[in-house]
């Protein structure tokens, strides 16, 4: 950064006037005489961007007239938390002359643009995390930087892992599909949710490892079974942390965790789709295990409520008898690898089947060579089928329970590529029976249309973005998508429209769970047909939940405003 030293009044001048702008390559700097001595200010308040000259000073602090945001004329800290610091420049004074040393390029640096957002992040100052994140997007500072202090930052504290955090690494799963301005929208929600889970908890607390053993990861998955099975959070998190301590690969901790997780069907799913979010955090982000992340995920496995703790599961079905009775062959049955298998033909089986059949269907399918990847991918088809033809008769709130079914498939799907052994498949059965129960929900079925060619993309994109401005428009946005498939136009465009529509709403995690599993397993598939059912099944729950009052876009356009210099208090 070149920094310029300026001329810009005589002394005489400021202490007469008590305080005079000067205006240097377009930027207004306010100058301030007070008890013998000169201060320079960015003239725009960090809060909204009011005049600082038009501000009270009293004791060495300086008022803003608009918000009342007050700032050390030394430091120019706030003593608001909600209005951010002034940037303030250094002044001197030679022969009577005032000099400012001003920076050529007015670009944040990445230490204040992360002291920001952490402020931000602690007091649940939305408007000071979107200037971090308009900052840091626009001053060209790595993104992954704002996904590793914000979560790193979550994760100091004693929570679980959770819906911010989940919602963090699906924006950064589907940020190609999004501008700036969504992507900007989209973290501010997600850091928004994550602020009010961690903001005021305790600092996680120290825990020793087992610096001392060598312990075999065998041992330690036993280990980790036996402290799961009697909900013993502590015990989890010392197994968690260890492995990451004596140097286990992601992969390895990976394996182990979901073959315990996959033992029960856990909270409605949750446990497994977090899981598999903070295991994509590791990968793909942070780069290494981290323990602090990992120790997030003993709640989770310990308090999750266990599928044979409900009725359904039970009863007019024994299902927990018929997962028991099938995993149990998997040992023999189960390898990595093998054939490719039409996904279309395990979710065939998955929709229309009873639960045994269902069951030694895809037991079957292992005893035939098939690849058990393929499979797990056809079980998460099937689950985007349900949400494609979910009856509109049903309650609304009903969306969530296919939802939590989907999402948790595509966990699976995903775990199985990245850890497979036949302890984590059993989770596929787990997915597969859950869409079984959730049978009721299509009926009457929702007929997925064939669509109609005719119409221009741009016409069938506007339709379906002015579609998602109205509520309920569930079955209306599915004819859209069916036509836009229908005329062979490019489905990037598509998604990249159902990304940017999500990104500008207050959607909740369960909105981005969505959006980000129909697009993971969107890109595993190879057949139009098959990706034809998950893009209306997105578009069909994204219409469900929209729209909303989009508080979150607001605040990010007076981060954009004020980044850009525009004025917020004139007309």
């Amino acid at each position: 950064m070149i920094i310029s030293e300026v001329r810009v009044c005589s002394l005489d001048d400021v202490r007469r006037l008590g305080r005079l702008i000067y205006t240097y390559r377009g930027k207004a700097i306010a100058l301030f005489y007070h008890d013998g001595k000169v201060y320079a200010f960015d003239n725009r308040c960090p809060h909204m961007g009011f005049p600082l000259s038009r501000g009270s000073i009293e004791n060495g602090i300086l008022t803003c007239e608009w918000h009342h945001a007050r700032f050390d004329l030394e430091s120019g800290c706030s003593f608001d938390v909600w209005a951010d610091d002034a940037r303030v420049y250094r002044v001197r004074v030679v022969d009577g002359d005032v000099y400012v040393e001003i920076p050529d390029l007015d670009v944040e640096d990445r230490a204040r643009i992360l002291r920001r957002l952490r402020k931000g992040l602690e007091h649940g100052v939305q408007l000071l995390i979107a200037k971090a994140l308009v900052s840091a997007i626009y001053s060209g500072l790595d993104v992954d930087e704002i996904y590793r202090a914000s979560i790193g930052w979550a994760m100091e504290r004693n929570i679980a892992w959770g819906g911010g955090s989940t919602f963090i690494v699906s924006t950064r799963n589907i940020q190609g599909y999004l501008d700036s301005k969504g992507l900007i929208t989209s973290l501010l929600r997600g850091l928004s949710i994550l602020s009010g889970e961690a903001s005021d908890r305790a600092q996680r607390p120290v825990l020793d490892t087992l610096a001392g053993s060598s312990t075999s990861l065998p041992r330690l998955k036993s280990w980790l079974r036996h402290f799961a099975e009697v909900r013993d959070s502590f015990g989890i998190e010392v197994i968690l942390a260890s492995m990451a301590f004596h140097g286990y690969g992601i992969r390895d901790i990976a394996e182990v965790f979901f073959s315990v997780a996959t033992d029960h069907y856990l909270s409605d799913g949750h446990v497994v789709d977090f899981a598999n979010k903070a295991f994509q955090y590791l990968e793909a982000i942070l780069g290494k295990p981290d323990p602090n992340v990992l120790r997030s995920l003993a709640l989770l496995l310990a308090e999750g409520r266990r599928y044979e703790e409900s009725h359904e599961w039970r009863h007019p079905v024994d299902l927990v008898e018929i997962v028991d009775e099938e995993s149990g062959r998997l040992a023999e049955v189960f390898r990595s690898g093998g054939d490719p298998i039409d996904p279309r033909e395990v979710a065939g089986l998955v929709i229309n089947g009873d639960p045994r059949s269902i069951a030694k269907g895809i037991t079957g399918f292992l005893e035939k060579d098939f690849d058990p990847r393929d499979v797990a991918l056809g079980v998460a088809l099937a689950g985007a089928q349900r949400i494609a033809m979910f009856s509109s008769s049903n309650e609304i709130g009903d969306w969530l329970t296919v939802l939590h079914t989907f999402s948790y498939a595509n966990a699976i799907y995903q775990v199985v590529k990245r850890a497979a052994s036949h302890e984590v498949f059993r989770g596929v059965y787990h997915g597969a029976l859950k869409i079984y129960l959730d049978r009721f929900l299509n009926i009457p079925p929702f007929k997925i249309p064939n669509g109609s060619p005719g119409e221009s993309k741009e016409k069938l994109l506007k339709s379906l973005v002015d579609l998602l401005n109205r509520r309920y428009m569930i079955d209306d946005v599915a004819y859209v998508v069916a036509d836009y498939i229908a005329n062979g136009y490019e489905d990037e465009d598509l998604l990249r429209t159902i990304c940017r529509s999500v990104a500008r709403e207050d959607a909740d995690f369960h909105t981005m769970q969505m959006l980000d599993a129909g697009i993971s397993i969107y890109r595993d598939l190879r057949s139009d047909a098959h990706r034809k059912i998950v893009l209306i099944a997105m578009a069909r729950y994204i219409a469900s939940q929209a729209p909303t009052d989009r508080r979150t876009s607001q605040v990010a356009d007076i981060a954009l405003k004020l980044h850009m210099g525009q004025s917020l208090h004139s007309d």
